[in-house]
């Protein structure tokens, strides 16, 4: 039993979703968009309904506009199948916010107040060193 607890300062705290608010839900992705990792901020594209990396550049289509994050284990790589992909996200709720992939919080003010409005909060989580 004894080798089942571990210091405090070798605990690891990389749980992207601190908290979630609604239950997520899975959504279809696009194909040959590239590997979805977990915490991969995602864009609904408004013509086709699927979604797609969040793309802070993009002009059409809905993409430069960030609603869900991924919340999968997984890697997801779209380009290596047909098939449509499924990927369950973050619809609302807290998150770390350097777990984040696609969208720079230091940067990205348009982006990080889109998730917002959505309900998906960046939060920072200090390490054990800070504590």
């Amino acid at each position: 039993m004894g080798n089942r607890v571990k210091p405090l300062d070798e605990v690891e705290h990389k749980r992207l979703v601190l908290e979630e608010f609604i239950t997520g839900e899975a959504v279809e992705l696009e194909v040959n968009i590239g590997v979805i990792k977990q915490g991969q901020v995602l864009a609904q594209n408004t013509s086709t309904g699927k979604w797609e990396v969040y793309d802070k550049a993009a002009t059409s289509d809905g993409l430069n506009v960030p609603r869900r994050i991924c919340k999968g284990e997984e890697e997801l790589d779209t380009d290596a199948t047909t098939d449509n992909l499924v990927a369950v996200v973050l619809r609302e709720g807290r998150v770390d916010r350097d777990l984040i992939v696609g969208l720079d919080y230091k940067t990205d003010y348009t982006g990080t107040r889109e998730l917002e409005r959505h309900r998906i909060y960046l939060e920072e989580v200090l390490d054990n060193e800070t504590n």
